[in-house]
């Protein structure tokens, strides 16, 4: 009897095992995923940035062979409308990214 009683609890307790090797398994591929997404989530923004300081150099190499006499403040505010673009390019491409994460969820 007493012998059925641990060939019992063994059962339970391997089938427990199991179980648990499945879900840290589940969990394991989960947080692999989770990495990917992070990782092409952070592509396009990357790509935007990019884009807008390749446009921006364009665009300054052709103001400057058009005036050589630049001042300090245009060059100011130039390059703060730069980073305003990169900080706005970046803020719509991750809220869009998010988005997109939650439809194929």
């Amino acid at each position: 009897m007493k012998a059925e009683l641990e060939r019992a609890a063994l059962l339970v307790k391997a089938s427990s095992l199991k179980e648990k090797r499945l879900l840290e398994e589940t969990e394991t591929k989960l947080k692999g995923k989770k990495e990917e997404l992070e990782i092409q989530a952070a592509l396009p923004v990357n790509e935007a940035k990019i884009k807008i300081l390749s446009e921006y150099e364009d665009h300054t190499s052709k103001a400057s062979s058009r005036t050589s006499n630049r001042d300090g403040m245009n060059s100011y505010v130039a390059s703060h409308k730069v980073e305003d673009l990169l900080v706005n390019s970046s803020q719509i491409v991750l809220s869009s990214s998010k988005r997109d994460k939650y439809r194929t969820i």
